[in-house]
């Protein structure tokens, strides 16, 4: 991947060269123009050991992905303006850019360009209420969400979904103490760096649904202590820290349908006092704890219906649990 990655960058670079023939003074400050100095330099030393895979990627991408090209002069045209003076227009195009369906190797390349453009934004000296939702420059930009900082309400929600999301900043939610419902479903993310959420301290929901998650760190969920329903289904996890669900001690509803998960480990559900549903349906469980559902004395649904449970765990998980107020979906 890291190589991919490389590939990837020297390629913008060679879009850089072939459409635009880059002018650092006259786009950007000194500071940003420097920066852009700087990555081409590093990037065209890679050039001389790279040639055949850069000859096979010009193919990819000049001859079947023309949009590569607009969307780098969408991104060079908005760096021109302040921060507030973008127009709508390329604010739009940006949007739609940024949502589109991509390929694989078209995806690597729009999420690199992204990420080279973001960053030379974040470099603004501007004081924003949320430097990524309320910085027009920045692709996270959002109008909406950054209004609702300056209103200040008693609670609110966050719509990130369907945004082809790769990565979060650590500090993307500063600012927002008191949101409630925040969705992240339908985005690409394959990892979320612990603390991410350490911010939102009334978060009652959380969606992070139809993404690329393969593992939970057992610190990546501390801070929100209030969340009462978190859905994690059609992902890719195949393995959940023990403790990873520890902190939250307020959850009811626990969804992770349609992952990788081949087991769990068996206090992976302790401290949850107030869980009234998991759903582990269409994993790759072979094996379950006969305890892993003690000590929730609320639970009232589970299901596990849809993986690869042996005869004799199924049987041992009924004796257990059939007789009493819970309902086992096996």
């Amino acid at each position: 991947m890291k190589e991919d990655n490389t590939i990837a960058v020297i390629i913008i670079m060679l879009i850089i060269a072939y459409y635009l023939g880059f002018n650092y003074g006259s786009i950007v400050k000194r500071e940003q123009a420097e920066k852009f100095k700087k990555i081409e330099n590093e990037y065209q030393i890679n050039l001389t050991n790279k040639q055949q895979e850069v000859k096979i990627l010009k193919e990819i991408i000049f001859e079947g992905f023309h949009e590569s090209a607009d969307l780098l002069k969408t991104l060079t045209e908005i760096m021109k303006f302040n921060e507030d003076d973008v127009p709508d227009n390329l604010l739009e195009k940006r949007q739609q850019f940024f949502q589109t369906n991509y390929n694989k190797k078209q995806a690597l390349v729009v999420g690199d360009l992204r990420k080279l453009f973001d960053d030379i934004a974040l470099t603004s000296n501007r004081q924003f209420s949320n430097r990524y939702f309320c910085n027009k420059k920045i692709s996270h930009y959002d109008s909406t969400i950054c209004a609702s900082l300056s209103k200040d309400p008693d609670n609110y929600e966050i719509n990130l979904s369907r945004r082809n999301l790769v990565v979060l900043p650590k500090d993307i939610f500063t600012g927002f103490e008191n949101i409630e419902n925040l969705d992240l479903s339908y985005n690409r993310l394959d990892y979320l760096e612990p603390g991410t959420f350490n911010n939102l301290l009334n978060l009652q929901t959380l969606a992070l649904d139809v993404n690329n998650l393969r593992a939970l760190s057992s610190d990546i969920f501390n801070g929100i202590e209030k969340l009462t329903s978190l859905s994690l289904s059609q992902n890719k996890l195949n393995f959940i820290q023990p403790g990873t669900f520890n902190n939250l001690s307020n959850l009811k509803c626990l969804y992770i349908y349609k992952n990788r998960l081949t087991s769990l480990p068996k206090d992976i559900f302790v401290g949850l006092k107030n869980l009234e549903m998991i759903g582990l349906s269409s994993n790759r469980l072979m094996y379950l704890d006969s305890d892993i559902f003690s000590n929730l004395p609320v639970l009232l649904y589970v299901d596990i219906q849809e993986n690869n449970l042996t005869t004799d765990s199924i049987n041992i998980l009924k004796n257990m649990y059939y007789f009493g107020s819970l309902e086992l979906w096996l």
